[in-house]
Order: structure tokens, then C-alpha cells, then sequence
């Protein structure tokens, strides 16, 4: 499973449905976009980022699943892929997950400034970008949903028992972020944390 940045740039395409979509969203449902994305790569499954470029505020404001490989509307025409966001934000009313707070570790190595919607997001970014993600919508009360968080390796509080921690893929993973593992996380999965090694 990989990682794809779609982006919406306001000064260039004015999203006239989005206060209905961000409604939606609101209510606890999934928001079907038909999104441009340059990129032949993304493939049904794949995650998905919405990143708001040109005007503040400028950072993440979306999540979803790619649902089909990229596509051409028209012959001569830029591709484009199906996404199911599982959470749509409105920068104005919820904000963003700034790019300010989107460069450091491997996330300094994204290209937050691309011209071209649908770039890939190499697994370690993609990794620390779920993270902060993940914790930017606790904070402000907004659910996580959708099967692109069910990777209980990258969200430890979703992990109930050690056999899920190595069923869930932490052996592939091989490391676990400390940053994710709260007081309320089990005794024995902070344990298994500092015996497999973290980020």
C-alpha cells in the first residue's frame, strides 16, 4: 500500500460543491471525489492526501483510499483517479494540518510546493505524515475512519493484542513511533515498543 498527495490549489479551480461535501463529511460519511492526479501509479487500496496549496491556510486537509487506477476523462485530457475521503475538512472552520508542521524528519523530503497533483509519498514520509495526521484530528475531535487506518502497526492505540502487534505487520515495520504510544497505551505494548526499536 502507498501514499499519493492530490492537491487543490483555490486560486485555480473553485471548488463549488465543497460546503456540501464538508457537510457530509461532518455527518460521519465518505466523500466520493473524481480528483486530477498526473501520477499512473496510484492503484484501488492506496492512500490518498488532500493537501490545500495557493492561500492560507496551506496544509493536509483530507484522507481517503484510492478507489481505482488513474484514468483519462478525455483522450487528450489529464488523468484523473477516484478517491473515497474518509475525512474532508474545512480549512476555515476545522483548519489544516500546516505544512509548517510538515518538515521535519523524512517529511522534509516531500515536495509540498508541486505543480502536479498525485505525487508519491515515499513510505517513511507517508509513515510520520499518518502520525501527525492522526493526532492533529484527536485534537480537534474529528474521527478517524475508513480502512486506510487499519494498519494497527502505525496507530498503536488500535492494537488490543501482542498477537495483532505481529500480525498487524510490525514485523515488517520492524519499528514503532514513540510519539503515537500514550500513557493509555497497554504496559506490554510500550514494552514491545522498546524491544523492537522505534523511529
Amino acid at each position: 500500500m502507498r501514499s499519493f498527495l492530490l492537491t487543490w490549489n483555490p486560486r485555480s479551480w473553485e471548488w463549488t460543491d465543497l460546503p456540501t461535501e464538508l457537510e457530509k463529511s461532518r455527518s460521519g460519511q465518505p466523500v466520493d471525489l473524481n480528483w486530477r492526479c498526473h501520477s499512473k501509479s496510484p492503484v484501488p487500496g492506496d492512500r490518498a492526501f488532500l493537501l490545500r496549496q495557493g492561500v492560507e491556510p496551506r496544509g493536509i486537509m483530507g484522507s481517503g483510499e484510492v478507489r481505482n487506477a488513474t484514468y483519462r476523462p478525455e483522450p487528450d485530457g489529464p488523468r484523473h483517479v477516484d478517491v473515497q475521503m474518509y475525512v474532508l475538512l474545512d480549512p476555515l472552520r476545522d483548519g489544516v494540518l500546516p505544512i509548517a508542521a510538515l518538515q521535519d524528519g523524512a517529511l522534509a523530503g516531500v515536495h509540498w510546493g508541486t505543480q502536479s497533483s498525485g505525487i508519491e509519498i515515499p513510505e517513511g514520509a507517508a509513515i510520520e505524515l499518518q502520525a501527525k495526521w492522526h493526532s492533529f484530528l484527536e485534537g480537534i475531535g474529528r474521527p478517524h475512519g475508513g480502512t486506510e487506518w487499519l494498519e494497527s502497526t502505525i496507530f498503536p492505540d488500535e492494537i488490543s493484542t501482542p498477537e495483532q502487534l505481529v500480525e498487524g505487520g510490525l514485523g515488517r515495520l520492524g519499528k514503532i513511533s514513540p510519539a503515537l504510544l500514550g500513557k493509555s497505551s497497554p504496559g506490554w505494548l510500550q514494552d514491545s515498543a522498546q524491544d523492537f526499536g522505534s523511529f
